[in-house]
This record gives structure tokens, C-alpha cells and sequence, in this order.
């Protein structure tokens, strides 16, 4: 039988055999042409339930160990019975943080996202770097040639100069030595179940 465990900033805030550690809802909802996000709820007698600082906290969802979700939380909110309910969106958000100052490039796929990913990773700190992993999405000369005069956020570049023109899917791999970007002509694996 599979563990669902759920950490906030490394701490343990979900846990299935663990009643004083009990939620209400976490649902991860995976979306290929966008970022993925996670609802999060939790009741107010919850023991960490301030711990969740919006924009700051790293939420990590484990099948297992697995990770199947990290990100951080974008709100707060509360129904009713006071019952805390965060919406989280996934690390590849981090993307959204920097900018990619004017540039010129002239080379292969890999290559121009490989440059943006490097702008990206000198700009952050460690917890929000990717290192780029498989890209199967290709260009028939294999050689492209793209500039911009403007600062840009990386994620817009990314959808600019690659997605929107190229095709294909951005999908993060959680690994012991952190996070991988693959950049996918289509994806590998299919799963017709949620994760809840």
C-alpha cells in the first residue's frame, strides 16, 4: 500500500496514520499546456497550519518516495467551519520569478533553452534551479536563430521562442540531485488516475 505524505518547508504537515496531522483535501491537478497546482486544505485546529507562508513556503506531495507535486503555495483562504484551504502551483512557476535580459542566439533547441535555463539558475537561489534532462523536440534544420531587443520573463521566452513555435510540453522530473526540465514531443507515460 502506497503513503501520501505532504511537507511544508521539509516538515511533516500530512501524514495518513498520524490524526493530529489530518487534512481535508490535497489534490494535485496536472495540466500539460500549463502549470501544474495542488489544493490544499487543512481544519483549524490543524497543529502547523501557520506554518504555510504564501509565496514563501516549498509544499512537497510524496507517493511513497516519490515526489509527485512540489511548489509553493500562492493563498490562503478559510470557509466557513475555518477551514484553511491553500492553492499551490508547482515549482516550473519558478520560471515566472526571472528575467531574460536581451539576447541573440543562433544554434540548436537544446541550446536556446539550455541558455534561458542558465539565465534562470543564476539568478535564483538552489531550491529553484532545474538542470535540462530530455529534449525530444526538434527542428528539421536542427539550427535556429532567434532575438530579442526586450527583457522578458523566462517563462514567456520559453512559450515564445520554443512552445508556441516548436510544439511540445515542459514536464519536471523529481530527482536525488534536484529537478529536471524535460522538453517532450509528447509524453512517454499516461495515467487515467488522479492523485488525491
Amino acid at each position: 500500500m502506497s503513503i501520501f505524505r505532504v511537507y511544508v518547508d521539509d516538515m511533516l504537515f500530512y501524514h495518513p496514520n498520524l490524526s493530529k496531522l489530518a487534512i481535508t483535501q490535497a489534490q494535485v491537478q496536472e495540466d500539460a499546456e500549463n502549470i501544474d497546482s495542488l489544493i490544499l486544505s487543512a481544519p483549524f485546529h490543524h497543529p502547523y497550519i501557520d506554518s504555510i507562508k504564501p509565496m514563501a513556503s516549498t509544499i512537497v506531495c510524496k507517493k511513497d518516495d516519490v515526489v509527485v507535486f512540489e511548489g509553493r503555495a500562492l493563498d490562503d483562504g478559510s470557509d466557513f467551519y475555518n477551514t484553511h484551504t491553500w492553492t499551490c502551483e508547482s515549482c516550473l512557476a519558478y520560471l515566472k520569478d526571472t528575467i531574460q535580459p536581451p539576447y541573440s542566439y543562433q544554434g540548436t533547441l537544446k541550446g536556446l533553452l539550455e541558455y534561458f535555463i542558465s539565465v534562470h539558475n543564476a539568478a535564483v537561489e538552489e531550491q529553484k534551479q532545474f538542470t535540462i534532462g530530455n529534449v525530444t523536440v526538434t527542428d528539421e534544420n536542427d539550427y535556429i536563430s532567434y532575438s530579442n531587443s526586450d527583457y522578458s520573463v523566462t517563462m514567456d521566452a520559453i512559450k515564445d521562442k520554443l512552445l508556441e513555435t516548436h510544439g511540445g510540453y515542459l514536464q519536471i522530473r523529481y530527482t536525488d540531485s534536484g529537478k529536471v526540465l524535460d522538453y517532450l514531443a509528447d509524453f512517454n507515460t499516461s495515467s487515467l488516475q488522479t492523485v488525491e
